[in-house]
């Protein structure tokens, strides 16, 4: 069988492609790292590189980027606003709810066989129902939810509903829109500093609630959208990137201190949207722009291979040795990358072209009217 190349969408964003499938890589190890350690090191281990959670910031801010650049000048009706919806559910809705469902095989399997595990998901109907529907950020059950890493799906999704007001006020003046965008910010230091599991600047960021978390870096990518005519000016962006980029990697993994990662974060944002307004792309980044394809299928997917193959067969069944377990963990990443292949070209993009196809958009009707009315 041939198999199907992987293209970018367009050469407009490849430097951030590059960026998407980095943030989806340090994803993966942030979810995986604790299998190279014995069991009485993983917490510190844990608490070490609790940083690289903030990869998925840098999705926001991209995110935030790439919707205004795509659809700023498209949203203006409801129709047209009902069709984002609609493309953006059919984008991000087939692979949750098929992980959602295999996820849950898979515990029911487990539960079956009375298989103990530290972190077992809720099978309540609210936090079965709230999964399903991607409001489950929103409104939190109270439980741990089966394809955990979706709690982050379901905040992009309040932020594709709110797009068109962030938007309004960014046009108003960019300004207002950063503005915003510190205030949620210090809010959620406000809120959050002294629980128990916030016990650094990273624990505040990471237990904030998470629509709050992502619409400061949404915002933010936003306002960098509407700035792209001073940001085309700032020199060696590419430069920046190969400085910054591994900065962020080790700050990640050394330091607790949010802030200074999230600094890093937007700086690595911001050139790899100057680098990609200006148009000429090194050959390491125009190699690794087409994995940014991927990206939502390595997210989507690598919590189950990790469970299977390096928390279950690795660990428990086989208790292998730490040297043994980083050869499963080479293994694990090949088979999330590979799957993550066929998941996309065979699943991801047939059903969102069939999603995109429905006949589901209202009548037209200006969004302005609609508010007077």
């Amino acid at each position: 069988m041939k198999l199907k190349p992987l293209r970018p969408e367009s050469n407009e964003l490849l430097h951030l492609d590059a960026m998407r499938f980095i943030a989806a890589a340090g994803i993966v190890l942030h979810h995986s790292q604790e299998f190279f350690h014995g069991h009485a090191d993983r917490a510190l281990a844990g608490a070490h590189s609790a940083g690289l959670a903030l990869f998925v910031d840098l999705f926001f801010t991209i995110s935030g980027y790439v919707i205004a650049h795509v659809y700023a000048d498209r949203i203006t009706d409801l129709r047209s606003f009902g069709t984002f919806i609609q493309r953006r559910i059919g984008r991000l809705g087939p692979l949750h709810w098929v992980t959602f469902a295999l996820s849950a095989s898979l515990w029911a399997f487990l539960a079956y066989f009375q298989v103990s595990a530290t972190h077992t998901p809720s099978f309540k109907v609210e936090c079965l129902v709230e999964t399903i529907t991607l409001t489950h950020a929103l409104y939190p059950c109270g439980g741990l939810i089966l394809n955990g890493q979706s709690w982050s799906i379901s905040a992009e999704m309040a932020m594709y509903v709110s797009f068109p007001i962030f938007l309004a006020i960014g046009r108003r003046s960019p300004l207002y829109l950063l503005t915003l965008a510190a205030g949620v910010a210090t809010a959620i230091v406000g809120f959050n500093h002294g629980l128990p599991d916030a016990t650094t600047s990273i624990g505040v960021w990471v237990e904030a609630y998470s629509p709050l978390r992502a619409t400061v870096s949404f915002c933010i990518g936003i306002t960098l959208w509407l700035m792209r005519p001073a940001l085309e000016r700032l020199p060696l962006p590419e430069i920046v990137l190969y400085i910054s980029v591994p900065a962020l990697c080790i700050v990640m993994q050394t330091m607790s201190n949010a802030f200074v990662a999230m600094a890093l974060v937007y700086i690595v944002v911001c050139a790899a949207i100057v680098a990609d307004l200006r148009g000429k792309t090194s050959y390491i980044f125009r190699a690794i722009a087409p994995l940014g394809q991927l990206t939502y299928s390595i997210y989507m997917w690598h919590g189950l291979f990790i469970l299977v193959f390096m928390n279950i067969i690795g660990d428990k069944v086989l208790r292998l040795s730490t040297v043994a377990m980083i050869c499963v963990a080479i293994i694990t990443y090949v088979m999330i990358l590979s799957w993550s292949y066929f998941s996309f070209i065979y699943l991801e993009t047939p059903a969102r072209k069939w999603i995109d196809r429905l006949k589901v958009a209202p009548a037209t009707t200006s969004l302005s009217k609609s508010r007077a009315g």
